[in-house]
């Protein structure tokens, strides 16, 4: 039996910071995105704990962001850098108790997130959404943005019996837009 728990949620978007705190978004992205994690995992512990399976897999979807800084999304790279640290001591924490928790960190993913992001610099930079698609694609080694089908497909492999190794890992899925 395959036991596990996968915290997919997450908001992204600019932060600016303002003197009218009523417009910095910094509480609403880290409360989506570290908070609803850490609660997200934390209520699943005791069930992952009490699972009757030798591995259980825990996995939270950072991002490639968490790996370098990006202007104007200092709350979303904060975010997503605070879940490698949190992986991290999960990993360490609930090790005894069989579970083995990992992070995916995604590059550019084919979603209406990231449709948003690229019309926002395409709109910033006086380009249209195809031109400024077509340049972030220009940028990954592989010229090509990943599919929703490719994350999963990854997430499903790292959430498998065949996976009982990798544990406190952010794991890269980037299309080559980060190499460590």
């Amino acid at each position: 039996m395959l036991v596990g728990v996968f915290a997919n949620a997450g908001i992204g978007g600019a932060n600016d910071y303002h003197e009218d705190a009523s417009l910095d978004r910094w509480d609403e992205i880290i409360r989506a995105n570290v908070t609803g994690v850490y609660v997200t995992m934390n209520t699943a512990y005791p069930y992952l704990k009490a699972a009757k399976s030798d591995i259980t897999h825990a996995v939270v979807t950072s991002s490639v962001l968490a790996r370098f800084g990006v202007p104007g999304q200092s709350a979303y790279v904060a975010s997503k850098t605070a879940l490698l640290g949190l992986v991290r001591s999960w990993a360490v924490e609930w090790g005894n108790d069989g579970i083995l928790v990992n992070a995916v960190c995604p590059g550019w993913v084919e979603t209406d997130m990231a449709r948003d992001s690229i019309q926002r610099m395409a709109d910033a930079q006086g380009m249209t959404y195809e031109q400024c698609h077509a340049q972030q694609c220009a940028f990954l080694p592989t010229g090509r943005m990943s599919q929703p089908e490719d994350v999963a497909d990854f997430v499903a492999w790292l959430m498998s019996s065949e996976q009982r190794g990798i544990t406190g890992q952010g794991l890269d899925l980037n299309n080559g837009s980060w190499m460590s």
